[in-house]
């Protein structure tokens, strides 16, 4: 359990920057803060995924809530205006919040009574559960009258609204609830009522909300809601009353109401007993300071959960659910790249290996000129294919769950695919990306043109970020990370080779032989890449500048994927100068901070915040390779006590930011803020795979 308690609730510094996130399984989710105070334009209680796991659409915003008790009227909600002010501020009678085995609670103390506000989805369906249970604080306390004003909305997750006196939502009042059609064409949601309650048709907008994310962000901060209605009920101590809000009318939805809540809370309690996680551990706290305790490791697993959903996937005419990875919330789709570096740390602690598989299959399907997708876009289409390590990456995932599981049977199947990726990049593919014969390392990036999606102009490794016409890091040539896992790749293909005995793929001879490619790899790595008056790895070798000395982490993955590529001395030399540069309790810096470029904060507008992205922001994921390189060159006991070091840090941010997660990134400086996304997979993943580790 994770309690924030009043003190903080009440505390616009610090409530507002802390933020809950519930989901579904197929893309949706519902998320705000702990005071009920809407920040993000992503934030809302309804986030239905409309083409799961994409089209991400808000349906419901927030409620604003009015309770009379004894006649004394309580107003709970609080939204925040354009001239500054929260109304009405409800969360002044927040007692406290809390994250119940991933369910958030908000508790109202109005005068001698309790309110409780719970929220969860149904797993599988864009249906959202706002549970109120009043409880008497003394004898006699008399019946509770609630009060609900759901704020409508209908938009792309990405987007604002902004209303019109001739816009008026289509109501159609029903028992307890209304259907609701935005306009004519749109999807059509349902608001519904256990017990039914009386529902009153207004149909009118709140005018200039603002969400002070954004104005950080530097985006478009204001916002228009519908009110399509008022719901009253009464309740008496004891009562529940539930409000459903979901893209399925109530005919679908009133058999899931009953026991809804405790299926849910099984089901996060499955995933625990999956994992090895007595529930008995979870009564601990996991914000404080508990090194690698279950705790922690039962959190990470119900992070991890929120990130493994499914695709609507279309084949010969039928569209079926396969698994995929969310790269983060709130704004990520499945990332290729993300997804086959999470994939081990989400699936492997949490025996979940089966749907690993199913996902390497699906990245499979969409394999073009020896690429997987760099991500699936937002608002649906085919995939892009702009990236350098995606592909790379899946060797690593494939090779990860293979040894972690013992089962062949997915790389097996995946081999003539893997060899002929290989082959592709032997002969070059798209985008720049092709080995050069000449000393069998990779060359990958263009010069900057325009079209991104031709291959001219485009940032083609993790280190992507890009306004307009500028590409901030575009490292064009031979980077590091890439060759690493080059190599990497390579050798896990000859060990599949022998492991299944193949000298055949698909009826043709074999691609050039792997530990020949392999070899010619390595033997040019260490002379080349080696910068032999600093002591460490060149970023880039054979730029349009030559050689790039930047101090980096991607150097790392040349001691953490594969201990033979380079000699334990260069090893030794990259794990000093990344520790002394780079490293922070959260995760690595991504350029040195004696770097001129170097930027300490990730704020500003989205020149400001992308010009930071990878010249200095800390990055969680890449705890995993650093632990890793830890465990090479220094040993077991070494990687346990680094872990050890950072672990108090990490279990103090599951309280921060996102709640029971770990967020995409923070600034270099200190006390490195938590900044991007709330929760992203990898930072998630790379941890909970160390964690579990060493459990």
């Amino acid at each position: 359990m994770i309690t924030v308690p009043r003190e903080v609730c009440v505390d616009l510094d610090q409530g507002l920057n802390k933020e809950w996130l519930v989901s579904n399984g197929i893309g949706g989710y519902a998320s705000g803060t702990v005071m009920g105070v809407n920040t993000r334009r992503y934030h809302g209680l309804l986030v239905a995924s409309l083409k799961p796991p994409v089209e991400r659409t808000v349906l419901l915003s927030n409620i604003d809530e009015e309770v009379e008790i004894d006649g004394r009227t309580y107003y709970l909600g609080a939204n925040e205006y354009r001239d500054g002010k929260i109304h009405p501020g409800g969360f002044v009678h927040i007692d406290q919040f809390c994250l119940t085995e991933g369910i958030p609670t908000t508790i109202f103390r109005l005068g001698d009574s309790l309110l409780h506000k719970t929220v969860w989805m149904e797993r599988g369906h864009n249906t959202s559960y706002v549970r109120y249970t009043y409880s008497e604080g003394r004898e006699g306390m008399g019946e509770c009258c609630l009060t609900l004003h759901p704020m409508c909305n209908y938009r792309e997750y990405h987007a604002m609204t902004h209303g019109a006196f001739d816009w008026n939502f289509g109501v159609e009042p029903l028992p307890g609830g209304a259907k609701i059609t935005a306009y004519e064409g749109a999807t059509p949601f349902w608001l519904a009522t256990d017990p039914v309650a009386e529902f009153t048709h207004t149909g009118v907008w709140y005018w200039n909300f603002i969400y002070r994310r954004e104005i950080e962000r530097g985006f478009d901060e204001t916002e228009d809601l519908y009110l399509p209605g008022v719901i009253r009920a009464v309740l008496q101590p004891g009562d529940s009353f539930t409000l459903v809000a979901s893209t399925e009318p109530p005919e679908a939805t009133t058999p899931l109401l009953d026991g809804a809540l405790e299926r849910e809370q099984s089901r996060q309690a499955k995933l625990l007993k999956a994992a090895g996680i007595a529930p008995t551990v979870e009564a601990e706290d996991p914000t404080d300071p508990i090194a690698s305790d279950k705790a922690f490791v039962g959190q990470l697993v119900r992070a991890a959960d929120q990130f493994m959903v499914t695709r609507d996937l279309e084949q010969d005419g039928v569209t079926k659910p396969v698994p995929t990875v969310l790269a983060g919330y709130h704004w990520f789709s499945d990332w290729g790249r993300d997804t086959m570096v999470a994939l081990p740390g989400l699936s492997l602690p949490t025996k979940r290996s089966g749907e690993a598989n199913k996902i390497l299959h699906t990245f499979a399907l969409f394999a073009r000129d020896g690429l997987i997708p760099n991500n699936f876009p937002d608002a649906g289409g085919p995939p892009h294919y702009n990236t350098a390590d995606a592909t790379l990456w899946m060797f690593a995932a494939v090779d990860a769950i293979a040894e972690g599981t013992g089962n062949m049977t997915t790389a097996r199947n995946l081999y003539p695919l893997l060899a002929d990726l290989i082959a592709w990049h032997v002969r070059g593919t798209r985008f720049g990306i092709g080995m050069d014969p000449a000393d069998g390392l990779l060359r990958a990036g263009m010069e900057a043109e325009t079209d991104a999606n031709k291959g001219v102009g485009v940032q083609v490794t993790w280190m992507d970020a890009k306004v307009d016409d500028w590409v901030i890091t575009p490292r064009t040539g031979k980077p590091v990370e890439i060759n690493a896992l080059w190599y990497n790749a390579l050798r896990v293909m000859d060990k599949l080779r022998v492991s299944l005995g193949r000298t055949v793929v698909a009826g043709r001879e074999e691609p050039p032989d792997f530990n020949a490619l392999a070899e010619q790899a390595r033997n040019s790595f260490r002379r080349r890449f080696w910068h032999d008056a600093e002591g460490y790895l060149f970023d880039v070798i054979d730029g349009p500048d030559g050689n790039d000395p930047s101090i980096r982490p991607n150097q790392l993955l040349a001691v953490s994927l594969n201990r033979e590529l380079v000699t334990i001395d260069q090893a030794r030399g990259v794990l000093a100068v990344v520790r002394e540069h780079l490293s922070t309790p959260y995760g690595l810096r991504t350029l040195s901070p004696q770097d001129p470029r170097y930027r300490g904060r990730y704020v500003g507008d989205r020149r400001e915040r992308d010009a930071a992205y990878h010249n200095g922001t800390v990055w969680a994921w890449l705890l995993g390779p650093y632990l890793d390189a830890v465990r090479v060159v220094e040993g077991e006991e070494a990687a346990r006590t680094e872990l050890n070091a950072i672990l108090p840090a990490l279990c103090k941010h599951l309280g921060d930011a996102g709640l029971g997660t770990i967020s995409e990134i923070f600034d270099g400086d200190a006390p490195h803020e938590p900044r991007g996304c709330i929760a992203q997979a990898w930072s998630v993943a790379e941890v909970l795979r160390h964690v579990n580790y060493e459990l």
